[in-house]
């Protein structure tokens, strides 16, 4: 039995998808997926409401190690990388939203979104009010060529980094609000 991957390099995609654009409407994700969770369930799911087909680009082990970001006041720093790109992308893959997934090259999403031209770039909600650099720099990308920037809603927003931090001790990434409270 021959085993087909969802997981493909960047110019087989290329070409895939400028057939496939013709008859279909392409999303794009972009993100580390370290630990695959609710909230990333229902971006894809957002994301493939707007289109016929998912991409899911990873970022790869190397800019995951280096990136150093302050975002609500977690830092996220080398030690957030906990899962190797390979595996990361094995895991989105297996989603059956999932109908291609990338291992980007570049730090940013910019590139891969002028590469692979989707016509729906999407980012969490969390990023809408309060955008990086590369965010910015990822909407001129795609409304570069008439692409769209979606921002997924934020429901469900539930951060690894806060989950690291509560493991070594920090401040825990949600607040039970029950806690405290008798059972009488």
């Amino acid at each position: 039995m021959r085993r087909v991957t969802k997981t493909v390099p960047v110019e087989t995609l290329v070409d895939l998808l400028f057939r496939l654009r013709r008859f279909m409407k392409v999303g794009l994700a972009h993100g580390c997926f370290n630990m695959i969770h609710a909230g990333h369930v229902r971006h894809f799911r957002a994301v493939k409401e707007q289109c016929e087909v998912l991409v899911v680009g990873i970022t790869p082990d190397r800019f995951v190690a280096q990136r150093q970001r302050v975002q609500a006041a977690i830092v996220c720093m080398r030690q957030r990388l906990l899962v190797p790109e390979g595996l990361r992308a094995e895991t989105v893959a297996a989603l059956a939203l999932v109908d291609y997934v990338v291992i980007d090259e570049h730090p940013h999403p910019a590139p891969l979104i002028l590469a692979l031209r989707p016509d729906v770039f999407a980012k969490g909600a969390e990023y809408e009010a309060d955008p990086t650099p590369a965010v910015v720099e990822a909407k001129a990308a795609v409304e570069s060529y008439g692409g769209r920037m979606l921002f997924t809603p934020g429901d469900v927003v539930f951060s690894v980094s806060a989950l690291l931090e509560e493991y070594r001790g920090g401040a825990p990434p949600y607040r039970d609000p029950w806690e405290g409270h008798q059972n009488v």
